[in-house]
């Protein structure tokens, strides 16, 4: 396959554009139908799996956008009572969003095909793919009793099936899915939902840079990194678990806030129970360099460090103005 990875690039980013600006749900269609096409050839590489992930993305991404297709044209047609036709188009719609996204109970095809792709690939997937169909949920949260539900089951099955794999792609899949409930929470109760995803996009985009630069697949692998390496993963890691004071632990804290004030307090619990186990397959992925000497982390290069350290873990400014 040959094609022009620059213009799949500008695509790529315009059909966000066109979803993120549209003000009618057949012009959120056409942006996504975009993003579909020109997201595929970019999934291309040498490895043999790559027409495997391929193929996994298209099937699923076909689906969500058939069903959201036909339930715009049906919305069009006044068959029903208007209450009656309002809800089960609000759910249906819902159901389209979720399996683009790759969420609970439509999310096994995520973890698989990351696990057949690139690093490059996985990090378009896990920060700039979800812009539009975050969007078009948006425009649904408002309105569904449902996201309260979705949310819980996202941070329930990403932190559960993320605790026994050994890939570093498939546990970063699981991690999106957990993320990505936060975000659908957030936009529920807040219109800040775009900061969360900008700081987990700035985190994961530097873990997998990392992971790409050494050539990391699977656990075993981080012993072979080198010391000025281990630490900026260390941060980044422990920054997306949303530990403290890292600065992943901002947008959970902003959820966190505006769910307490809007009487949420079912909701937030379940899912800050299930980002303590979020951070355990998190602790796992790190645990090699945690169980490094002490005289190997007092030798490290903290030069080479100090810009990422930085964006990772300085949060008291950012806690001081959110304040």
């Amino acid at each position: 396959m040959i094609f022009n990875k620059p213009f799949m690039w500008i695509m790529l980013t315009g059909s966000s554009m066109i979803s993120v600006s549209s003000s009618s749900w057949f012009g959120i269609w056409i942006g996504l139908e975009i993003n579909l096409i020109a997201f595929i050839p970019m999934m291309k590489s040498k490895s043999k799996e790559s027409s495997n992930s391929m193929l996994t993305y298209f099937l699923p991404q076909s689906l969500g956008s058939m069903i959201l297709l036909f339930t715009v044209l049906i919305s069009s047609i006044n068959m029903f009572p208007p209450n009656m036709m309002s809800d089960l188009i609000n759910i249906v719609m819902t159901i389209s969003i979720l399996i683009k996204l790759g969420l609970p109970p439509f999310h096994l095809w995520l973890p698989k095909m990351m696990n057949s792709m690139n690093w490059e690939s996985c990090m378009w997937l896990m920060t700039w793919q979800k812009v539009a169909p975050l969007t078009a949920m948006f425009q649904l949260t408002e309105k569904s009793s449902i996201t309260s539900m979705i949310a819980i089951m996202s941070t329930i099955m990403g932190s559960l099936g993320g605790i026994n794999q050994t890939s570093m792609r498939t546990m970063m899949g699981y991690s999106s899915i957990t993320h990505t409930g936060w975000m659908l929470m957030m936009s529920k109760l807040s219109y800040n939902w775009m900061l969360y995803l900008l700081i987990y996009s700035t985190i994961t985009l530097l873990i997998m840079n990392q992971f790409k630069k050494m050539n990391i697949m699977f656990m075993n692998q981080i012993l072979s990194l080198k010391k000025s390496d281990s630490i900026i993963i260390l941060s980044s890691i422990l920054s997306m678990g949303g530990l403290p004071p890292f600065i992943g632990f901002i947008p959970k804290w902003m959820v966190i806030q505006n769910s307490i004030n809007s009487n949420e307090m079912m909701t937030i619990t379940m899912m800050s129970i299930m980002s303590l186990m979020t951070l355990f397959f998190y602790l796992k992925m790190i645990s090699p360099i945690i169980l490094m000497s002490n005289s190997s982390l007092k030798t490290m290069n903290y030069k080479l460090s100090m810009w990422p350290m930085l964006l990772s873990s300085m949060t008291l400014p950012a806690l001081i103005v959110l304040m």
